[in-house]
């Protein structure tokens, strides 16, 4: 066969095959929530979310569904608890799926649809009332599937989310156990997400052999009567990190980065954001005060001295109140760091009560009661928190620390 032949033949089967891994979703029919998600022709037939039908837990059931989620109602008479877990209209529209709840006053509309081998998923949150509503607390289910129950399994079947709570830039790099791809990346497209929550990861339930049920947070908002809000996401395969992150630039997102994440006093704070086209009216805060920026084509650069020691919070306000964010620490030095550390070991976490077994032992401390953390209770007592499972290299640090005094 010829060679050019052969080789355009295998470029052009592993094109195919990347370009039809798209993403499968089957809904289910009781709840409207997503309760299988899957990329095509992964030979590996996996699901990206857990399983909500308490066959992979039993205390996970369908009240987790992907899609599913709760917020608080706030007016200024009252402030009450809400929920969407059972649709009232579920209703196919060409290739695409909406859902309606009511929960309250409030209707959220959830549409699905393929979008170029994607899964656009919008929400739309809109107050029927009569009275402004603000909307608090609230969480939307992702349920990845990030769990460990053995080797073989999390190598076969499991994933790893990578959660960036970025504001308007945030989003999920889901990357596959084995490391192998194709991997699952999710890129907000509108709205903002500030935050997230584990559920369902208590000591009687898997505790730190499962992520638990991760609940994605937007950000509060205020709506007047008949005023809607829209909170949009893309779900999409990928093939690593690098490819991540530059398919998220090409669906809309602003990725800020950093050369470091701590700096010492005096050395120049410089991060930077990155989108695929130029933001318009860009501007950056550092901890609320605005600063000078730099564009080199569609990077913003903000530079500054760190003339003062704590966290500082730069934060790209663009495309009319678009904001996302990146954070830095600048510490003394790292000899002063290590020494403040060093000593507060041997000042407050040394056992100090000679009738007690472990005399001389480095322990927890805990900083809010100002004081060592005994770890004695059967009910509350971890071996995550014995006195010596991870804090052998105390002793070693506090050495060091004593001789170079």
């Amino acid at each position: 066969m010829n060679l050019k032949l052969l080789a355009f033949a295998l470029i052009a089967s592993v094109s195919l095959y990347s370009s039809a891994q798209n993403i499968e979703s089957v809904v289910d029919d009781e709840t409207g929530a997503v309760k299988q998600l899957s990329i095509a022709n992964d030979v590996r037939n996996m699901s990206w979310i857990l399983s909500t039908d308490g066959s992979q837990y039993a205390w996970i059931g369908k009240q987790y569904g992907w899609g599913l989620g709760s917020f608080t109602i706030k007016t200024p008479d009252n402030s009450s608890l809400f929920s969407w877990q059972k649709p009232i209209e579920i209703k196919k529209e060409g290739n695409a799926s909406v859902v309606i709840y009511m929960a309250g006053n409030i209707r959220i509309s959830v549409e699905r649809k393929p979008v170029n081998g994607d899964l656009l998923e919008k929400y739309t949150f809109t107050n029927t009332g009569k009275k402004k509503v603000t909307l608090t607390d609230i969480g939307i289910n992702t349920p990845f599937n990030d769990n460990y129950p053995d080797a073989k399994t999390c190598f076969d079947g499991r994933t790893n989310a990578h959660i960036w709570t970025g504001g308007s830039g945030a989003y999920v790099n889901a990357m596959h156990m084995s490391g192998h791809a194709p991997h699952l990346g999710l890129v907000l497209t509108s709205g903002s997400i500030t935050g997230y929550e584990i559920k369902e990861r208590q000591r009687e339930k898997g505790m730190s052999n499962t992520r638990g049920v991760i609940v994605l947070n937007p950000e509060s908002i205020t709506l007047k009567p008949k005023k809607s809000y829209v909170l949009s996401w893309r779900i999409f395969s990928h093939q690593g990190e690098a490819d991540f992150y530059a398919q998220a630039l090409k669906r809309g997102t602003v990725l800020g980065s950093s050369k470091q994440y701590v700096y010492q006093k005096y050395e120049i704070l410089s991060v930077e954001f990155e989108s695929e086209v130029a933001l318009q009216h860009p501007f950056v805060t550092i901890n609320g005060e605005k600063m000078g920026i730099q564009r080199s084509g569609n990077k913003i650069i903000a530079q500054i001295p760190s003339i003062k020691e704590g966290e500082m919070n730069f934060e790209l306000n663009y495309n009319k109140g678009k904001r996302t964010q990146i954070s830095c620490f600048v510490i003394s030095t790292e000899e002063e760091l290590l020494k403040k550390r060093a000593d507060f070991i041997i000042t407050h976490q040394q056992m100090n009560d000679k009738n007690d077994a472990r005399y001389g032992a480095y322990m927890v401390y805990d900083n809010e009661k100002n004081e060592i953390f005994l770890n004695n209770t059967p009910s509350v007592s971890s071996s995550d928190r014995d006195e010596g499972r991870e804090r052998l290299g105390m002793g070693v640090v506090s050495c060091f620390a004593i001789s170079a005094d």
